[in-house]
């Protein structure tokens, strides 16, 4: 007994010789995990806009906890194993960075006894937290206290046999983020992305709902959202994110339902059949930036479906027009109840009319490249539907 014992305590001492050999087990980890969710003890970093973390607070620590160099004798009195040991353990500290691509977090410095990071440039811009390496008492349920004793040759007592809890601390941002930083999409109620997967503009049924997706933004801690309907000359007003400045890091939740933002009121009330600009915002807290990336969504009228091939009322006649993007000329096939053609811009402005003939309408010349909506009406002049159209000369 005594033999598997002290040859089970020789490998544990021989991992502890060397702080960059020491291996937790599944089980301690865990354990780790579970205290510190109960103390609330992770320390606190603060980052910079230019090249400093610095970790200031840390979480108390066991002073003689130290390093195991070898056993040799068993002491009497309690059974533990009477140790020769290499030194104290202090806390250590390692810089980490985030991995947007593996998301995964890298260490990108050694362990240090200082708390505090500079020079950062080397790694440039990003997403940081510290590991904290805090000394701790090894669990020896055995041993009376449930740890072993540590001493010298000399059988002076020194402390106990050590191990590392490894503790992280909140993230920080560093740098500026830019304009590669900033990402989001348009989606519908049920996640489609519409014109593709890079639409240049969406559209939207006026009672769907309408969200982004921001989840491809990185490397930021502050936020901004607001829209505003385009009206030129004026392009106000404007309808912001409940609470303007968004400073707790990024949403819970990245898929953002906006449909209801605008104030709907007598002086500005949301115009279906209109261009909306959604303006997104992703900076630094620490050194804020106006990072904007706007994007252009069109609001069909209400109760039509504009979108290209799709229909939602049973029994709604389902009209196809192809080619789209359109060049020259384009057809229409399923429109058999269509009277009339109208065409047009993004503002809502009539560029061309057809009267229904065969199903195939050349386009005027006149009209240059971009995205316009195709209305359709019917022999009492009621719309019927509106298809959102690509021009590509």
């Amino acid at each position: 007994m005594h033999t598997n014992f002290t040859n089970s305590m020789m490998r544990f001492i021989n991992n502890l010789m060397d702080l960059n050999k020491v291996v937790l087990t599944l089980v301690l980890i865990s354990q780790v995990c579970l205290t510190i969710a109960q103390t609330g003890s992770a320390p606190v970093a603060v980052g910079s806009c230019t090249d400093v973390v610095e970790v200031t607070y840390i979480p108390a620590y066991v002073h003689n906890a130290v390093y195991i160099a070898n056993c040799y004798t068993c002491d009497p009195q309690n059974g533990c194993c009477a140790q020769s040991f290499a030194g104290f353990m202090f806390p250590s500290y390692t810089l980490q960075r985030y991995n947007h691509e593996t998301k995964s977090w890298v260490s990108v410095t050694g362990s240090q006894e200082t708390n505090k990071f500079t020079g950062l440039s080397e790694y440039g811009l990003g997403t940081y937290r510290v590991r904290v390496a805090i000394p701790a008492y090894y669990p020896a349920p055995s041993c009376p206290g449930g740890v072993r004793k540590v001493y010298n040759l000399f059988g002076q007592h020194y402390g106990y046999v050590g191990t590392w809890e490894f503790l992280y601390s909140n993230i920080v941002i560093v740098g500026q983020p830019t304009g590669q930083d900033n990402h989001f999409s348009f989606v519908d109620g049920n996640g489609i992305l519409l014109f593709g997967s890079d639409p240049s503009l969406p559209i939207f049924d006026a009672q769907e709902d309408w969200k982004i997706d921001v989840s491809a933004s990185k490397n930021y801690n502050a936020w901004w959202l607001a829209m505003y309907k385009k009206d030129p000359p004026n392009n106000l007003p404007w309808a912001v994110y409940q609470g303007g400045w968004q400073q707790d890091g990024p949403p819970a939740n990245p898929v953002i339902d906006i449909a209801q933002w605008w104030k709907f009121d007598n002086v500005y009330p949301f115009d279906p059949g209109a261009t909306y600009v959604v303006q997104w915002v992703a900076t630094n807290k620490d050194c804020p930036n106006w990072n904007v990336n706007e994007k252009e969504a069109y609001i069909c009228p209400s109760g039509f479906n504009c979108r290209f091939g799709i229909t939602t009322n049973a029994g709604e006649e389902e009209v196809i027009l192809y080619p789209n993007p359109v060049t020259t000329s384009f057809t229409l096939s399923g429109s058999q109840s269509v009277a009339r053609l109208e065409l047009l811009d993004s503002y809502g402005r009539q560029q061309a009319t057809w009267a229904a003939g065969t199903g195939s309408y050349d386009l005027p010349p006149y009209i240059p490249s971009g995205t316009y909506y195709l209305r359709l009406f019917d022999g009492q002049n009621a719309m019927l539907k509106t298809i959102g159209v690509q021009v590509a000369r």
